[in-house]
């Protein structure tokens, strides 16, 4: 949290008591709210606001989705590198994999609004890449498996 946004700050209890004075504060900027417990923050904004920042994100996410989408596969590949240094330790092979499912997940958060879809994808990426920086565990999850554990359900259970 920036100092701005710590100066913008108050509790829960003062959003109750002083409903007038934080939406004042709202006016002429984001206010962050505390709550016990330690909760996760929450900000107030006002809506033209809120709407302005999810039509400029909406905007840049589909400007560099056709950045992305309109270059040569090892042009992207790079400069997603360096921003994701951990796509070092995957696998040439899968990296233009990657690079596809990093422009669709664009392109979903923006259409939705839900950027938490291209937090999943980097988050399952970047544990690909932590397996692959351990050899041993690598090699056990990749194979060639010569046991046969039986059947599965959907929810990991051992059928057989």
């Amino acid at each position: 949290m920036s100092t701005d946004a710590l100066e913008r700050q108050v509790t829960w209890t003062e959003v109750q008591k002083e409903p007038s004075r934080v939406a004042e504060m709202v006016d002429s900027g984001d206010v962050w709210v505390t709550r016990r417990g330690g909760a996760t923050p929450f900000v107030l904004t006002l809506s033209t606001r809120a709407q302005g920042a999810r039509v400029v994100a909406s905007t840049a996410a589909r400007a560099l989705r056709n950045v992305l989408r309109h270059s040569e596969a090892s042009v992207v590949i790079d400069v997603l590198r360096e921003d994701f240094p951990w796509l070092d330790l995957i696998p040439e092979r899968h990296l233009p994999a990657f690079a596809q499912e990093f422009t669709r997940a664009i392109e979903t958060a923006a259409e939705l609004g839900r950027w938490e879809v291209m937090d999943q994808v980097l988050h399952e990426w970047k544990a690909t890449a932590a397996i692959y920086a351990d050899p041993m565990l690598s090699a056990r999850l990749t194979g060639p498996f010569d046991d046969d554990h039986g059947m599965l359900s959907a929810d990991g259970i051992r059928l057989t």
